[in-house]
């Protein structure tokens, strides 16, 4: 508890921040879905559309610190929030696919800025002790952003542009937050020659591989699981609440799983999660989808695939620090968007070419890979030091 104590005040508004800004984003990836479809345009279009933000959000992780060091990242904060509820206002008032494509890749610059960035001052406001707990409450409070958005737009509806105006009036909230704040926020030097992502990726392999994994397989659950469960005999409602059941379970479990950080050693964690997400997925295969035990082997593998993600931000937090750890946030962006690019393609061939098992291969030879790769990684200690005045 006393470690908790140690944590500053503005750690808490940043994550206010973060699930304020969530809610915006989970309203708006819906809303424009919908729009296109109503307008006639066929999925194949609508997931081209949708491919623009992921684009934003790696080019931002190549640029994010070079970017920052030069602007500096608490007035890009504020600017990209502003430019994004502008980018929203825009897309509702000029409902134009073609136009949609450059706007939303600019979405995706901007969301990814908030994050980056927002993560990179919690990370450095937070003391090792406490690091795991308050990511995975931040964790949990982004993922119950993202999880009201949808319920905020069911009932704004998606006929005017009264949900467009909510989401920008997010963003501008957002910016007014943290110019509130402004000169409580960590601040670092802003170092030239630490600001590259290919200066910190050599320190941070298997971070970023395991990023580039943990985005990879969201997607690919999102993507295909109702698909697989209802191969196996599940009802689609029954698939689609049992996929629910698996994204709700690892949000919570967040809060578990960011103590469990704190008071575990670093290989021990990474080697039962990783073995259990590599288990768990043939349970679903195995056992028929009527079967009762196909609910706790769902809750149990959202439990071990979802916080993973904190893990990889705990070890950034005490490996990097300033501008190189703005970085390495940007490598993550990079490896994040990488992932849901790369492996959902993969899964869904598999799946077309070998049977909806083919799911199942690819959940289990990811983690697995990434398990052995664990068994014989040496974990470095190694942290920059870069926290003078400046960012």
């Amino acid at each position: 508890m006393q470690s908790l104590r140690a944590v500053p005040w503005v750690t808490f508004v940043v994550m206010a921040m973060v699930s304020l800004f969530s809610m915006g984003q989970g309203l708006s990836y819906p809303l424009l879905a919908a729009i296109l479809a109503r307008q006639g345009h066929g999925e194949a279009m609508i997931g081209l559309n949708a491919a623009m933000t992921p684009i934003g959000i790696m080019t931002l992780g190549l640029i994010v610190s070079p970017l920052t060091a030069r602007v500096g990242a608490r007035r890009w904060a504020i600017l990209s929030a502003l430019i994004l509820g502008l980018t929203m206002l825009v897309i509702g008032m000029v409902q134009n696919i073609w136009l949609w494509f450059p706007l939303r890749f600019v979405l995706g610059v901007c969301v990814a800025s908030q994050f980056v960035i927002a993560e990179t001052w919690i990370l450095m406001a937070t003391p090792n002790a406490a690091r795991g707990r308050v990511l995975g409450f931040y964790n949990f409070l982004t993922s119950a952003g993202f999880a009201l958005g949808p319920s905020i737009l069911a009932w704004v509806g998606t006929r005017d542009l009264t949900p467009f105006v909510l989401s920008a009036c997010f963003a501008t909230g957002v910016a007014v937050m943290v110019a509130c704040v402004y000169h409580k926020l960590p601040r670092w030097k802003a170092d030239r020659a630490a600001s590259s992502p290919w200066s910190v990726l050599p320190l941070m392999l298997f971070l970023a591989l395991a990023t580039l994994m943990i985005g990879g397989l969201d997607q690919v659950i999102l993507a295909f699981f109702a698909i697989f469960m209802q191969d196996r005999g599940m009802a689609l409602n029954d698939a689609l609440q049992l996929l629910s059941v698996i994204m709700a379970s690892g949000a919570v479990f967040m809060l578990v799983y960011g103590w469990l950080i704190d008071v575990t050693p670093r290989r021990l964690l990474w080697l039962v999660t990783l073995t259990s997400a590599t288990i768990l997925p043939w349970g679903l295969l195995l056992l028929p989808a009527q079967s009762i035990w196909i609910w706790p082997i769902s809750i149990a593998l959202g439990c071990s695939l979802m916080p993973m993600f904190i893990l990889c931000m705990v070890e950034l937090g005490e490996r990097f620090a300033g501008q190189s750890l703005l970085a390495a946030n940007g490598v993550f962006s990079l490896g994040w968007g990488l992932g849901g690019i790369i492996l959902p393609p993969v899964a869904g061939t598999g799946m077309q070419l070998f049977g909806s098992q083919a799911l199942i291969w690819v959940l289990s030879a990811l983690t697995g890979g990434m398990l052995l790769v664990a068994l014989f990684r040496r974990i470095p200690v190694h942290r920059t030091t870069s926290t003078s005045a400046g960012g």
